[in-house]
């Protein structure tokens, strides 16, 4: 069924364009709602109806599909449908050695993270959520005119590593049914440049050759390949609970340091629920802040700053460092198995 469903030629770019409706309405709902109340703030988060739908519903929930099924929200994304369109009339210039290297997505997440979140409350106050949503809409808009392919999708988008860690973790993945038809190909539509810019059917615009997935991290499960192959030999289908994290998994310095990040914010989200840990969680940003004469939404910049970099930073640089005393091994190597064991 779900294989059926990706060789549609309209069925998943009819749901783009509902998202992207979806998107549309949720923006215009928190335009214009703000306050400099604080307390006032947290009751907004709850009551305005697109906050609550960004933060309550569609955040959890794209996690959750993406443990369950791989990248599935990129699937139905409406960035990937915008800068998809605005890229058949772009400059289509390749991405550089930045893009490529990943720190673009995890920079990008940090801002988000430190800034958006912490510092200005986006995910309390509607209208500066509406703002960021509209900075990313640009930004895929932006990145379709000027770089080649779906260069927003797989160097940019903010949540591209963490998607991709999760879908580490699905028990769905898109592979190839038999290695030898691809061998065999002549036409290799799937990786073809003359289908890189086809409204569907396109080739990988990911830069991926399907035959070559290795893991499920970078696939954003569009559907695409599907549609180009003329032989019927991209399937998805079942595999093993978290078969990715039993493999020899390569993470870039750009991956490791946002998986860090995200653990940071995931242990302070956690200890935060209760007051004796939150107290405890909170002494050192506090004392910094104290420190520094910090105040106002500073305060929250420097918290973020120390709970989801520099204390998850000596955290692993430590244990790396008695991880490479023992094995051996390269400092990359002992991070990389660091960050995926927590």
């Amino acid at each position: 069924m779900i294989n059926k469903l990706f060789k549609s030629h309209s069925f998943l770019i009819s749901v783009q364009f509902v998202t992207l409706l979806a998107f549309t309405l949720l923006v215009y709902g928190a335009i214009g709602i703000t306050t400099s109340d604080k307390d006032f703030a947290i009751i907004l988060r709850n009551t305005n109806i697109s906050n609550l739908i960004i933060w309550s519903y569609w955040w959890p929930l794209i996690i959750v599909t993406a443990i369950l099924f791989g990248r599935f929200w990129c699937t139905i994304c409406p960035m990937e449908l915008v800068t998809s369109l605005f890229g058949r009339i772009g400059m289509r210039k390749k991405p550089g050695g930045l893009l490529k290297s990943g720190w673009v997505i995890t920079l990008f997440y940090a801002i988000i993270l430190i800034i958006g979140i912490h510092t200005l409350a986006i995910h309390r106050i509607p209208q500066y959520m509406a703002f960021y949503m509209l900075i990313l809409l640009a930004v895929a808009v932006i990145a379709g005119l000027v770089w080649e392919k779906r260069t927003f999708c797989t160097h940019i988008c903010p949540i591209g590593h963490l998607l991709g860690l999760y879908a580490m973790l699905s028990s769905k993945e898109l592979r190839v049914k038999d290695q030898n038809v691809c061998k065999n190909c002549k036409t290799k539509d799937c990786i073809s440049t003359a289908n890189s810019y086809k409204f569907t059917g396109r080739s990988c615009t990911s830069e991926l050759f399907p035959p070559k997935i290795a893991d499920n991290r970078d696939c954003i499960l569009c559907g695409q390949c599907h549609k180009s192959c003329t032989k019927d030999n991209i399937i998805i289908k079942k595999r093993k609970l978290a078969a990715d994290l039993f493999t020899n998994v390569k993470l870039s310095w750009a991956e490791i340091a946002f998986f860090m990040l995200v653990s940071g914010f995931v242990i302070y989200e956690v200890l935060s629920e209760w007051k004796v840990t939150k107290k405890l969680v909170m002494a050192t940003p506090d004392w910094v802040n104290h420190s520094l004469h910090t105040s106002g939404n500073l305060t929250g910049t420097v918290k973020a700053i120390v709970l989801f970099i520099i204390l998850p930073g000596i955290f692993y640089l430590l244990f790396a460092a008695m991880k490479r005393a023992v094995s051996g091994e390269s400092w990359k190597s002992a991070f990389t198995q660091l960050v995926l064991a927590v």
